[in-house]
């Protein structure tokens, strides 16, 4: 039998969580395909925005240009967006995966592609709401808004499947760490 590159990058695992557990038409290749194909053409299309909007406030000298006024509440969606761009990234670095409850031991290629993607388009939006606390447009605004909200429904339609595991399935985390798994199996309604 060949190399299959779909395989090789998904990882699905026959048999597991994700085919067994989960009702939908894709069997074990749903996080590959919500990571792959949702997730990322959404960053892929914000991160196009991004470099639109910042091509717009830098360079673009036709339009009415302002100063926004209450500049705190950019420096405090900056630091959410840092924050998302921040997250990604600790868990390729740690190897910490969301979708992973088969007990794989690494990160699979999709999962690193997406994070870091991810990743650049959270920090590409910090970058224009950093620019804009010095010089605001209001051309293409709700364009650059809508592909926001577009992102974000799109993590939750990745959310749905995970938190459709959530009941079924309990993760423990790799290593020996008692701690960690004392954390993670406890439920929701345990921790409020």
């Amino acid at each position: 039998m060949g190399w299959d590159p779909v395989a090789a990058f998904c990882r699905p695992v026959a048999g597991g969580a994700w085919e067994n557990q989960v009702n939908n038409g894709f069997g074990s290749y749903t996080p590959c395909v919500t990571d792959s194909i949702i997730l990322n053409v959404t960053n892929l299309y914000l991160l196009c925005l991004a470099a639109h909007r910042m091509r717009l406030l830098l360079r673009c000298h036709n339009f009415d240009k302002f100063t926004i006024q209450r500049k705190s509440v950019h420096y405090f969606l900056i630091t959410l967006a840092a924050f998302n761009a921040l997250v990604p990234l600790i868990q390729v670095v740690l190897g910490i995966s969301v979708v992973n409850v088969d007990g794989e031991r690494s990160l699979a290629p999709f999962e690193i592609l997406s994070s870091l993607l991810s990743s650049l388009t959270w920090l590409a939006i910090a970058c224009v709401l950093f620019v804009e606390t010095k010089v605001y447009a209001r051309e293409y605004m709700w364009l650059f808004r809508f592909g926001m909200l577009y992102a974000l429904v799109a993590q939750a339609v990745k959310f749905q499947f995970i938190f459709t595991l959530r009941d079924i399935h309990k993760c423990k985390p790799p290593g020996d760490s008692t701690l960690i798994a004392a954390v993670l199996s406890r439920d929701a309604h345990d921790m409020l």
